[in-house]
């Protein structure tokens, strides 16, 4: 009942609470606009917000907003809910002129729309020549630059049809850059789909998407960057066993980025590494370097930050590529230096994992271990990863009764959490107990059992510490 009587809830209340301190001054200054605002009362109830310093259900009740606003009146429930009606209304205004500020292109054209209006035809062709020339001048030509261009275009056409009907005509240009904007998108969003169909187990029909590869395949767009970045991410989705299209879409990423705008970048990066990924899973150790090599483009694109926030998954990743490819004194700066973009909660435990299986990976065993024994760790794959790690060093030390220990607290702590695990990540580390056990156990002097056991390992999936069992199998 006291949410009934409370604005915490209110759409006009969530609305001005997301935004940030600098909006909020700006709001402030529109408020002050008697152009903006009418009713002299919006400005009062956002003070009242202002006032409130503890945001809880009680300090935002309607009855102490009244009060505030309409001092010495008497409660009307439909008095505040018109003025709050009126606020978000003038909180809408706002937020859409702030959007409005950051699209030059969309004010140009208003600016010529409003010029034709006023029946300044004149004026109104010079302002759409001054359009053209902006638009020449972008670099990143992604599907919106080929929409406006449509847009820009579709206006010249109706100025020439006003002047001589002899003079030739844009249809060219309107239709070649309204098809550009139509095969981006089939294309983006064939790749999405493809993407969606992998994670669902579901079938999507993509309209026209086989016409479209076909006038791409034929050579129509080889001139536009962003339609090939996508129809070799298309390529690589689809056909995972031809190397020659990763080698396309990677040359795209590291030699066109610049030009490339950043969700387009982030959309074909992620079809890039997930080729790399299933290579690897595949055994091919050639592309331990190639998805360095993307995850490095990535962190100077800053692709991999979203709202200041670097993915603890991703930050493990890419310690683990630098190490497998020996790069010990990168991986050591990039572990300090993006600690501080993983989320609080998970910041020190991860930093503090990869220091440890960076010392493991430079062989101070008794370095790593002290790291990995003083923390037991929060998250459950970082957990089995630590434990995992520790298994790898005590039989790198012929620690065996520790291993054995080690191993079977591993595998109750798996069947503990196995509701926490997921099937495939059970599957694994079920995988790497029951072979390292297995090789333990090995005859060294069993030839045909050594190779019997090298086959399994060979064929079993999933399998990630697969390179590291082949090793050790061989070394006995």
């Amino acid at each position: 009942i006291k949410y009934i009587y409370s604005m915490i809830n209110s759409k006009l209340f969530q609305l001005y609470k997301a935004l940030d301190t600098a909006q909020k001054r700006s709001f402030n200054k529109w408020l002050a606009s008697p152009l903006h605002v009418q009713h002299p009362n919006i400005k009062a109830l956002f003070e009242f917000f202002n006032r409130n310093r503890k945001i809880t259900i009680n300090s935002l009740s309607k009855s102490k907003a009244f009060e505030f606003i309409f001092p010495n009146q008497v409660y009307l429930d439909a008095k505040l809910r018109h003025l709050m009606s009126d606020a978000y209304e003038s909180l809408q205004a706002f937020i859409v002129f702030k959007k409005s500020q950051n699209d030059t292109f969309r004010q140009q054209l208003y600016l010529k729309t409003a010029l034709t209006d006023l029946k300044l035809e004149n004026l109104a062709e010079k302002q759409l020549l001054r359009i053209k020339k902006y638009q020449e001048k972008k670099t990143i030509k992604d599907a919106n630059y080929f929409l406006q261009n449509y847009e820009l275009e579709q206006e010249i056409f109706v100025i020439k049809a006003k002047q001589q009907r002899t003079e030739a005509t844009n249809l060219q240009e309107i239709t070649a850059t309204f098809s550009t904007f139509f095969v981006i998108n089939t294309l983006k969003y064939a790749c999405k789909s493809q993407t969606h169909s992998n994670l669902r187990k579901a079938a999507y029909k993509i309209p026209l998407l086989d016409a479209v590869l076909e006038e791409v395949k034929k050579g129509t767009y080889n001139s536009i960057d962003t339609v090939m970045q996508y129809y070799f991410s298309y390529q690589v989705l689809t056909a995972p066993n031809k190397e020659a299209n990763y080698d396309a879409l990677k040359s795209y990423l590291l030699d066109k980025s610049a030009s490339t705008a950043i969700e387009d970048f982030k959309e074909i990066f992620i079809a890039a590494l997930n080729f790399c990924i299933r290579k690897l899973n595949d055994g091919a150790e050639n592309y331990v370097k190639e998805a360095l090599l993307l995850y490095k483009e990535g962190l100077k694109k800053q692709t991999l930050i979203e709202d200041g926030i670097l993915s603890r998954f991703s930050y493990k990743n890419i310690a683990a590529l630098g190490l497998r490819c020996e790069e010990y004194d990168w991986t050591a700066q990039f572990i300090d230096d993006y600690a501080q973009f993983l989320q609080p909660q998970y910041r020190q435990n991860y930093q503090h994992y990869n220091h440890a299986k960076l010392a493991y990976e430079q062989k101070q065993y008794e370095k790593a271990m002290q790291l990995l024994i003083r923390v037991e760790y929060d998250d459950v794959f970082l957990n089995i990863d630590a434990k995992i790690m520790l298994m790898k060093m005590y039989y790198q030390q012929k620690d065996h009764d520790a291993l054995y220990s080690l191993i079977e607290s591993v595998r109750v702590f798996l069947s503990r959490k196995s509701k926490a695990v997921l099937s495939y990540h059970q599957e694994n580390y079920s995988n790497i107990l029951k072979y390292l056990q297995k090789i333990v156990r090995c005859n060294p002097y069993d030839k045909n059992l050594k190779q019997q056991l090298r086959m399994e390992i060979v064929d079993v999936q999933p399998l990630t510490e697969k390179k590291w069992l082949l090793d050790i199998l061989a070394s006995l």
